[in-house]
C-alpha cells in the first residue's frame, strides 16, 4: 500500500477513534484502539477530555508515515511557534491497521531548538519520536 493510502487510511482511524471519545461511542474505540479487556470503560467526562487532547492530525502539517515491521508512525508538525512533532502509531495484525496499544499510541515533543518546518531533524534527534520506542516491542 502506498504512504498516500496509508496517510488516508491512518487520518480516517484516528478520527474515527477521536470522534468516538467526544460521542462516548466505547465500542467503536475498543473496536479502533487497542485496549486490554480489563482496563475499565472511561467516564464520559475522561472520554470527553481524551478527544480533546488528542490533536487532530488531519488539519497537522503532515511529514510522512515510516514503518518498521507491522508498526507505523504517522509524523506530523503540531505546533505553530516552536517546533513540535508529534507521532500516532498504528499496529497491522490480521484485521488491518489499529492504533497501537497505550502508552504507545502517540508521542508528542516540543521544543525551540528548532523552527517550524525543520521536523524532520527533531525526529532524528528525539528518541521518543521512533517509530518503536523503547518498551514498545
Amino acid at each position: 500500500m502506498e504512504h498516500d493510502e496509508l496517510k488516508v487510511e491512518f487520518e480516517g482511524i484516528y478520527g474515527a477513534v477521536r470522534q468516538a471519545f467526544a460521542d462516548y461511542d466505547m465500542p467503536t474505540a475498543r473496536r479502533l484502539l487497542e485496549v486490554p479487556p480489563e482496563t475499565p470503560e472511561p467516564t464520559r467526562e475522561q472520554a470527553s477530555a481524551m478527544a480533546e487532547f488528542m490533536p487532530d492530525i488531519a488539519k497537522a502539517e503532515f511529514m510522512e508515515i515510516r514503518t518498521e515491521g507491522k508498526v507505523a508512525g504517522y509524523y506530523a508538525e503540531t505546533g505553530t511557534e516552536d517546533c513540535e512533532v508529534a507521532v500516532v502509531r498504528f499496529v497491522r495484525d490480521d484485521d488491518g491497521w489499529r492504533l497501537a496499544p497505550a502508552p504507545f499510541t502517540m508521542s508528542s515533543y516540543s521544543t525551540d531548538d528548532f523552527k517550524p518546518g525543520e521536523g524532520r531533524a527533531l525526529v532524528e534527534r528525539e528518541e521518543s519520536l521512533a517509530v518503536i520506542p523503547e518498551g514498545m516491542g
